[in-house]
């Protein structure tokens, strides 16, 4: 340290001083702080005693900002198709908005979503029940496992998995190792329910090894033994078709020789509507002869709705496919079911190399009917009127009063109080004014 810059009035020698090096620990810095300020301490030098006071030298070190990168959160990527009403197309434009999980969803603005999916004005979306749905979802902890997906295997499916891991059974080397009685034991199927543990076992042992070709080889195996289409017979729906195969009838040979009484037996016991029985039977004769089989014609819907359904939740359907089906008059779940083969074919211009399954589309279109309680409700091409403009009616409100055949303002302005208060089911809270929205659909058809 050069001292010169303080001499005395007397000479002194000049004096070399070396500064003792300041050894400083820094603080370790936590990953959320932001910036820290780090003051050293000061380093007093003091000069040997010759008789004068030398200044003292102090050490500063400069200040030290710091600033920590706080590390990346862990995201969980939730199957968002769980909820009712989102399907492969919903979710990928929810993950792509960068809503991937159960708990993103449950904290969603039901305004943000309508932004984000952007529906067709006439689509029944109810954001509102996904938002619900995602909280009952995320309500539940976590559950997370170490063992293997036992839904990779045939005949395994959700509910059988879980019975399986509350019995201890969690890696395909678990039930490699168990007997076909104790998994019968664990998963408690009714009699008619008819299940092959020993293809369990034997899928186990190939999936622990690792032998991932022997696996498909087997579940390829193990597919073409389920049997024929059933659904392809009149009047057999996807449930009643699982009910007599879990009831060992997976061909249309089976059903042909089966009796009507055994088809009542299994169908009460599945809990699936029963059916003209013996109808069943010849119909399924003359398809495992190969004989052709001659469709009756298309029933025609009693019941005629302005509102169309929302197609794209058959199986097969796409926005593409729901378009054409519009277009050509087909707006319902019964209208679809009811189509042939020929006239779908013709609609959705399928190509001779695509490996459209029009049977299994039409039995689910069955079944979305059967479940929204429109058999025989038919779309009679009415455009939709768009009810957001009106004051109080937004998304959520709009999509009831499709689901309940009101979507024209002509329909609205003829509805009553009560009738409204019915299908919308409002909190007592937040109740509409359901005669404010009918003046509001009056005036817009002149009746005001």
């Amino acid at each position: 340290v050069d001292l010169g810059a303080a001499q005395p009035e007397v000479e002194l020698p000049k004096v070399e001083v070396e500064a003792p090096s300041a050894s400083v620990d820094w603080p370790q810095v936590a990953a959320e702080v932001g910036q820290v300020e780090v003051e050293a301490p000061q380093v007093s030098v003091e000069a040997p005693s010759i008789g004068a006071d030398l200044p003292s030298v102090e050490a500063g070190l400069p200040e030290v900002a710091v600033e920590a990168l706080a590390p990346a959160a862990p995201t969980f990527a939730d199957d968002l198709t769980r909820i009712k009403g989102i399907g492969p197309k919903y979710a990928a434009q929810l993950s792509a908005a960068g809503i991937t999980s159960f708990a993103a969803l449950a904290a969603a603005d039901p305004a943000k979503l309508r932004a984000t999916i952007n529906a067709p004005e006439w689509r029944q979306v109810d954001y509102d029940a996904w938002v619900a749905g995602a909280n009952a979802l995320t309500a539940a902890p976590r559950k997370v496992s170490a063992g293997d997906d036992l839904t990779r295997l045939e005949g395994i499916g959700p509910v059988y998995a879980a019975k399986l891991n509350a019995a201890g059974i969690h890696t395909f080397a678990d039930l490699a190792a168990a007997d076909e009685a104790r998994l019968a034991d664990i998963i408690a199927a009714p009699a008619w329910r008819k299940i092959s543990y020993g293809d369990w076992i034997a899928q186990a042992r190939l999936a622990a090894a690792g032998d991932e070709a022997g696996l498909a080889e087997l579940q390829a195996r193990l597919f073409s033994r389920k049997g024929d289409n059933l659904m392809l017979v009149s009047g057999v729906g996807e449930q009643t078709a699982n009910a007599l195969s879990a009831a060992g009838i997976a061909t249309f040979a089976d059903l042909a020789s089966a009796t009507p009484e055994r088809l009542a037996e299994i169908t009460r016991s599945a809990g699936v509507r029963a059916g003209n029985f013996d109808t069943w039977i010849a119909e399924a004769g003359l398809r495992a002869a190969g004989k052709r089989v001659s469709k009756p014609q298309r029933v025609r819907a009693s019941k005629k709705a302005s509102c169309p359904q929302d197609l794209s939740r058959v199986k097969g359907i796409g926005s593409v496919y729901e378009a054409k089906l519009y277009a050509a008059g087909i707006g319902s779940f019964w209208d679809l079911s009811q189509a042939s083969d020929e006239q779908l074919a013709r609609i959705l211009e399928i190509k001779e190399f695509q490996n459209v399954d029009l049977g299994a589309m039409k039995a689910d279109a069955l079944r979305l009917a059967e479940e929204t309680g429109t058999l025989e409700r038919s779309w009679d091409g009415t455009p939709p009127d768009d009810f957001e403009p009106l004051e109080g009616i937004g998304e959520v409100y709009e999509g009831r009063l499709y689901n309940a055949g009101i979507c024209t303002f002509r329909a609205l302005a003829n509805a009553t109080v009560e009738q409204l208060a019915e299908i919308c089911k409002a909190p007592e809270w937040r109740k509409p004014d359901y005669a404010g929205w009918i003046a509001q659909a009056r005036q817009r058809v002149g009746l005001a």
